[in-house]
Order: C-alpha cells, then sequence, then structure tokens
C-alpha cells in the first residue's frame, strides 16, 4: 500500500530507495521464484557475497522493500492526522493513490501474496504489514468519531481490513489496456468512499 511521499530523502536514504527498486522491478518481472539471488544481486550493482550480507534470503528482501513502503506511508497517515480534517486527507490519498499508481506495484504485490501463501516467513511479514496499515486507519477512524482508539479499533478494524483489501485489488486489477479497467477501478473507489462513510457516520454520542 503507497501513498505520496511527503518527506525530502538524504542521498543515503535515495541510494537505499533506489537500490530497492532494482529488486522490486526483478521481482515483478520474473517472480519470486523465478528470481534468484544472482538475477538480484547484479539487479542491485553488488557482488552475490556483500549482497547475501545485507538481504540473507528473499523473505529478508520483501521485508526491506514493505518497510521502506511503510516508512513512507506513516509520514503520509501522520501528516493526514495533522489537518484539520483527517478523513478527508486520507480520502484523497487514496483515490489519487489508486489512480497515479494503479498496477505500479501489482505484479509484485501478486508474487509477494503468492508467496505468503507458500512460506510462512512471508506470510508473517505480511500480516505484520496490514496490522501495522490497520493500526493507521484506526487513528484516523478515531479522530473521524471521536471514538478512543482501543474503542475505534473494535469497531473498525474489520473495516480497515476491507478498505487494505480493496486498496490491494485495485493495483492488480490488470494490464493498463484492460477494457474493464476503468469501470472496476471506479467501482472499488465507490466500495472504498462508501466504507468511510459508514465510518464516518459512527458519531460518538456523549
Amino acid at each position: 500500500m503507497q501513498l505520496s511521499l511527503t518527506t525530502p530523502l538524504n542521498p543515503t536514504e535515495l541510494r537505499s530507495l533506489e537500490i530497492l527498486g532494482r529488486l522490486r522491478s526483478i521481482f515483478a518481472k520474473k517472480g519470486f521464484d523465478g528470481a534468484s539471488m544472482q538475477d538480484l544481486a547484479r539487479a542491485a550493482g553488488m557482488s552475490a557475497g556483500n549482497f547475501y550480507r545485507y538481504f540473507p534470503s528473499k523473505a529478508a528482501i520483501i521485508d526491506a522493500l514493505i518497510g521502506a513502503d511503510m516508512d513512507r506511508l506513516e509520514q503520509d497517515f501522520q501528516a493526514a492526522l495533522q489537518t484539520r480534517n483527517p478523513m478527508a486527507t486520507l480520502r484523497s490519498q487514496l483515490r489519487d493513490s489508486i489512480r497515479d499508481h494503479q498496477c505500479q506495484d501489482g505484479c509484485l504485490w501478486a508474487e509477494i501474496h503468492a508467496a505468503a501463501l507458500r512460506k510462512p516467513e512471508v506470510g508473517a511479514i505480511i500480516d505484520e504489514m496490514e496490522r501495522k496499515v490497520t493500526r493507521f486507519l484506526v487513528q484516523v477512524f478515531g479522530r473521524e468519531t471521536g471514538l478512543p482508539l482501543d474503542e475505534a479499533h473494535i469497531a473498525f478494524a474489520p473495516r480497515a481490513g476491507l478498505v487494505i483489501s480493496l486498496f490491494r485489488s485495485a493495483a492488480m486489477i490488470g494490464p493498463p489496456s484492460s477494457a474493464v479497467k476503468e469501470q472496476l477501478t471506479d467501482q472499488i473507489l465507490m466500495m472504498i468512499e462508501k466504507t468511510l462513510d459508514e465510518i464516518s457516520s459512527h458519531r460518538r454520542k456523549d
């Protein structure tokens, strides 16, 4: 799940993201099982020995890719929480991200989730990522409804999971030339908006 980058990066961080971007493209192109560690080391511009010191396994690469995305995502959620209307900001971020980045990482996410079904270590990484995103969303939902964080989690964690699933589905609809892509995207956005509308209707009763 990727929204917009809000904080400038220093050269070291930019270099790290550049390497991760290369690894991301190899996974998306060749698949989790099809990409060898040698392929990934070459893409990173590193010797095999040095590469293994940084990434001892493919699961470690997935962990690093998701960690980078989560760092950016946390910045965006924190920025949203600083606005006068965090829910409206979240709606805008979701719409823009789905429209602007659709299918950019779709192949990669399809590969990661397929691998998660076969490899427990990858599944654990995905589960932790979705728990973190759920916590971020619940913070926004709590601000919107006036519920304390623990009550908001009980009330809205399932809907947060639905928003995450819909967002992920939008990324994996299909190639840009797909005849039904626009219609499906519109339907997904409508479902997200409906879910957020339902949450907004749950105002705290003092």
